[in-house]
């Protein structure tokens, strides 16, 4: 059996975890666009809107539920985080 060099493995390793990577990325956009065409359907005061005025969905971490300051899609600008 021929000796394969470190530097191979850890490449071919690193690849694998950037795919994997890439996959578990595509997964969460995937989920977060449901979540928003879900909350888009339901027309509800679904977002939540900062004292800086930036709205943001369920999905972000700085999503707080609220009700006084709940809004609409359409109010606020949009989290560059979660798009809201």
């Amino acid at each position: 059996m021929k000796h394969v060099p470190t530097y191979i493995i850890a490449a071919a390793i690193a690849l694998g975890c950037a795919l994997a990577q890439d996959k578990r990325d595509e997964e969460i956009k995937e989920l977060r666009e449901r979540i928003a065409k879900i909350e888009e359907r339901e027309g509800e005061k679904s977002y939540y809107l900062s004292s800086t005025g930036i709205r943001h969905n369920r999905t972000c971490k700085y999503f707080k539920a609220n009700p006084k300051f709940m809004c609409t899609k359409k109010e606020g600008r949009a989290c560059q985080i979660c798009g809201g």
